[in-house]
């Protein structure tokens, strides 16, 4: 009898210790999906966001100039005798310039990234490449003969999207990496290669890499809560045999290239 008490007790007890690993696995995996649908969530606001500042970047700098150019005609046509509104539009004037000066900044990146193609990715460039000059980040862009706003007008909505959220990821994964190193220094090319648009992001880093598990879900080099952002990229990457990657590790700097047929 204490034997087969024995053995329903140790049975009962590996059940027990089965069920918690089992409920322990499946609560990883929900965890997990979670940060996944919140990070293809983050990426579709993202390129939402990419194509709306592209026009928006455009259409501000053009409307500062145009209103303070038409206060400079209207203040040519008002006689010299009317100080008090002589007065009015000179601080007008002065008001727009001061604005121009400050948007100054943006329309240098503006100007920078017109030879990127529309349809997100010229917005998300200028928008990050506003954000590493906050983070007094060096970067270094580089944009390849051939290429221009409509380098990529046969590729349709969703292959341009799905590419734009790759780089995206690339691109953050860059920033915040480079941000943590003494030396942040980010390298961005665009170029064309055997029917395909290429972009080549290139960063230093600091600590390790594992090359062969990056892209696994939650692996990074970060502690917890980050590496989504490459499992969700290699996702996408399964579903569009379009878009390739390669990437190269070289002392401190580690180079990735995303790649769409065209």
């Amino acid at each position: 009898y204490s034997s087969a008490a024995s053995v329903c007790i140790r049975d009962r007890f590996t059940t027990s210790v089965l069920l918690l690993l089992y409920t322990y696995i499946t609560l990883q995996n929900i965890t997990q999906q979670e940060h996944t649908a919140r990070i293809r969530a983050e990426y579709d606001s993202l390129m939402d966001k990419s194509v709306e500042y592209e026009k928006m970047l455009g259409e501000n700098m053009r409307d500062i100039q145009e209103t303070k150019n038409d206060l400079i005609v209207l203040k040519s046509l008002v006689p010299k005798s009317s100080k008090e509104a002589h007065e009015q539009l000179n601080s007008m004037i002065k008001e727009y310039t001061e604005i121009e000066h400050k948007e100054q900044s943006n329309n240098d990146i503006y100007r920078k990234t017109l030879k990127i193609p529309s349809g997100g990715l010229r917005g998300l460039f200028s928008n990050k490449l506003s954000l590493m000059e906050e983070l007094n980040i060096n970067y270094n862009l580089r944009i390849g003969k051939g290429i221009n706003a409509k380098t990529l007008k046969n590729l349709n909505y969703q292959e341009k999207r799905n590419f734009g959220k790759i780089v995206g990821i690339y691109l953050d994964n860059a920033i915040s990496a480079t941000n943590e190193t003494s030396k942040k220094e980010i390298n961005i090319e665009f170029f064309l290669e055997e029917g395909y648009f290429c972009v080549l992001i290139s960063n230093t880093f600091t600590g390790t890499l594992d090359v062969d598990r990056m892209g696994t879900m939650g692996y990074t080099s970060k502690g917890e809560n980050h590496g989504y952002g490459l499992s969700l990229a290699k996702e996408i990457l399964k579903k569009n045999k379009n878009i390739h990657t390669e990437m190269s590790v070289y002392m401190n700097i580690v180079t990735q290239i995303v790649k769409i047929k065209m």
